[in-house]
């Protein structure tokens, strides 16, 4: 699949320090979100502001946060990675990963 279109990994799961000269996309809006947009997956939706990903999403990674390990935690409330201890993202619990 070609990268126009498609979600920067690192903007989603990190921070992209390309900003915007990366060639995937980064979109505020779908950050929040775990749907696939399902035009995407067709190859039709090219649409830059799409709410929903455009990137397959990874659960249940067994690979630790780096973040969890850091002295502020993680703070991004779709982590994909490993969480040992409990979370409290902005009054949101989230338990660690199971």
């Amino acid at each position: 699949m070609a990268e126009v279109g498609n979600d920067c990994y690192f903007f989603y799961n990190s921070t992209c320090l390309k900003g915007s000269q990366c060639r995937f996309r980064h979109c505020e809006e779908a950050l929040g979100s775990d749907t696939v947009c399902t035009l995407w997956r067709e190859g039709k939706c090219l649409d830059p502001l799409c709410r929903f990903r455009h990137m397959e999403m990874q659960q249940n990674c067994s690979i630790s946060c780096f973040w969890e390990t850091q002295p502020l935690g993680c703070v991004k409330i779709s982590c994909i990675f490993y969480h040992s201890k409990p979370r409290n993202i902005n009054g949101l619990f989230l338990p660690p990963s199971s």
